[in-house]
C-alpha cells in the first residue's frame, strides 16, 4: 500500500488519509490496512468495497489510458483484460 499511496500523491491526489498511507510501515496483512483504505475510498467518493461490474469498468479504463499514453502495449493490454474480464476463450 505505502507504494500505491506515494504514487497517488506523486499524481496529484492528496488526502490525510493517503499521506498516513504512503508512510504505513507497519502494516503486515491486508486486515492492517483495511481501515485506512475504507476511509480513502470514502475521502475520494469512490464507494468501497467496489462491486465486480465496477471494478472491471476501473480495470477496462485504466488499461486503455495505459494504452493511449504509450506505457503499454495494446496486444499485452488486450491479453490482459481478456484475463482479467473473464472473455477468454
Amino acid at each position: 500500500m505505502p507504494e500505491i499511496a506515494s504514487a497517488l500523491l506523486e499524481a496529484g491526489l492528496d488526502t490525510p488519509t493517503l499521506r498516513r498511507l504512503a508512510g504505513e510501515t507497519e502494516s503486515r496483512s491486508r486486515a492492517d490496512a483495511e481501515p485506512l483504505v475504507s476511509r480513502l475510498f470514502g475521502e475520494l467518493g469512490v464507494p468501497y468495497p467496489l462491486d465486480e461490474k465496477a471494478a472491471r469498468l476501473w480495470t477496462s479504463r485504466q488499461v486503455s489510458r495505459e494504452v493511449i499514453a504509450g506505457v503499454r502495449n495494446p496486444w499485452a493490454a488486450a491479453s490482459h483484460l481478456e484475463i482479467v474480464l473473464g472473455l477468454g476463450c
